[in-house]
């Protein structure tokens, strides 16, 4: 490296004249504080006065020593600034053997067969060109750097793409490499080998493919794992099953190379599992919730009632659903059976509690049947005591009076009005009765009550009333003697 060394001459000069300066100024200095001891015999001058001279003296010389180193300064910047101004203009050389070690490297660069072929050689490359870059000093950068960039590049470039992927390596690691390898050929240098970058991106998409080859290879064996009853979440064997899914549609895409067939069979196997384990968590679910509800029987039976049925049908519907897709599993079966046990004596119960409200009715019904079987007895006596009165009237009066209006009316209702009488008594009390509800006694007593008023009635047109009267009336039912809610 060459100095400026003119411009050093001429700073040691002006630093020399300024010594003298000051050298003479300290002659100065002295010959005047030996004046004052003079005059201070002779004269006796205050040793204030002395003091203050002493003093400013000292000051000047104190500005003069800072204007000196001032001044070196401002050569020694001078001095710095020409120098980088030289280097620039005529930057400095390496040596022949540095510059002849580049140009071999470069060489081996530009052709594809003198790569290297392993670790260890990438290795020996890297610590080649290494060592150039550390022999370069700083200011032969700029004018080397060109063309020592492709080389580091290269250097870095044959080291990932030698660097060992053996079967240990994990899918994860083979995508780092892939990833180095792009963002690697994404920086070639200007100058770079561009057979080099198309080496690189060819070995990131084998790379990239080894990596999916095992994941597949990964992921069938998870879920042969799976399969096997290996421990996992249902989420966990969806998740799987998922990404077996998109490796069929990669390969479908050409985007991965797999075994169609044999992975659609796997992914059958996995999918009955994943229903499998989907069907244990919804039976742990549905348990859970049998348990709640079986605190509210007690104290809620109308919900405990109702949360048993939902369960059941629940139940049921999951297990049709899962014979439905070819499982067999036999998660369900248990709570099944309990919510049936639990189910038939919820009938049972509530058979009882029918039969009971049915008794209270029918009961109902004998009461009220007996109670219009009465009421027709009753009326067909008034009618009996009526004709009685009717005929002993009659009976007790001049028969000439067959045009008197009482007359008329005791004779017409002895001849017609009782027979009349007897028909509605007839449609009201007893038509509205249904014979299939009566007990046997009721039911004999209603057959004889009929009786003797349809015998009444015999051979007159008002047992054709009757006959149709009783083909359209309405029969009072045991709905009407149920009693509500309970």
């Amino acid at each position: 490296m060459r100095k400026f060394k003119p411009l050093r001459k001429a700073g040691q000069k002006h630093f020399n004249r300024w010594l003298f300066v000051l050298a003479i100024l300290a002659l100065i200095l002295l010959s005047g504080l030996g004046g004052c001891d003079r005059r201070d015999d002779q004269q006796d001058e205050p040793k204030l006065a002395y003091h203050q001279q002493l003093e400013a003296f000292s000051a000047r010389l104190g500005a003069l020593e800072d204007a000196v180193q001032r001044q070196e300064g401002a050569l020694q910047r001078q001095s710095t600034v020409l120098q980088q101004i030289l280097d620039n203009v005529s930057p400095a050389r390496m040596s022949p053997e540095w510059e002849s070690r580049l140009s071999q490297l470069e060489d081996q660069v530009s052709h594809d067969s003198r790569w290297p072929k392993d670790t260890g050689e990438a290795g020996r490359f890297l610590e080649q060109v290494s060592e150039l870059v550390a022999r370069l000093p700083a200011q032969a950068e700029p004018h080397y750097l060109p063309r020592l960039s492709p080389v580091r590049w290269a250097a870095m470039a044959f080291v990932n793409l030698n660097h060992p992927t053996d079967t240990g390596q994990t899918s994860d690691r083979l995508d780092q490499l892939v990833d180095e390898l792009r963002d690697l050929t994404d920086a070639k240098p200007a100058g770079g080998a561009d057979a080099l970058a198309h080496a690189l991106g060819e070995r990131a998409t084998e790379l990239a493919g080894e990596a999916a080859k095992r994941r597949v290879t990964a992921a069938v064996a998870q879920a042969d794992r799976y399969v096997e009853g290996s421990p996992g979440t249902a989420a966990d064997v969806a998740r799987l099953y998922e990404l077996l899914e998109l490796y069929v549609a990669g390969h479908e895409t050409g985007s991965i190379d797999v075994d169609v067939p044999a992975l659609r069979t796997k992914l059958k196997k996995l999918y009955k599992e994943m229903l499998r384990r989907q069907a244990v968590k919804q039976a742990a679910t549905l348990h859970d919730r049998w348990k709640t509800a079986q605190k509210l029987e007690r104290h809620q039976p109308a919900v405990y009632e109702a949360s048993t049925r939902m369960l059941l049908q629940q139940v049921v519907s999951a297990r049709t659903a899962l014979i439905l897709e070819g499982v067999t599993a036999s998660v369900h079966e248990e709570l099944e059976r309990e919510l049936r046990r639990a189910a038939r004596t919820l009938e049972i119960k509530a058979a009882e509690r029918a039969e009971i409200r049915q008794a209270k009715a029918l009961r109902s019904y004998q009461r009220w049947a007996l109670s219009e079987i009465k009421n027709f007895e009753y009326a067909l006596q008034r009618i009996s005591n009526k004709v009685t009165e009717a005929k002993s009237w009659l009976d007790s009066v001049n028969p000439l009076r067959w045009d008197d209006p009482d007359y008329r009316e005791h004779r017409d209702y002895t001849e017609t009005g009782q027979y009349e009488e007897v028909q509605q008594a007839i449609i009201h009390h007893l038509l509205p009765i249904k014979l299939a509800l009566l007990d046997l006694p009721v039911h004999e007593h209603y057959q004889q009550a009929f009786q003797t008023g349809w015998r009444k009635l015999d051979g007159r047109d008002d047992q054709t009333e009757v006959a149709k009267a009783s083909a359209l009336a309405e029969k009072k039912s045991l709905r009407a003697f149920l009693e509500d809610g309970s």
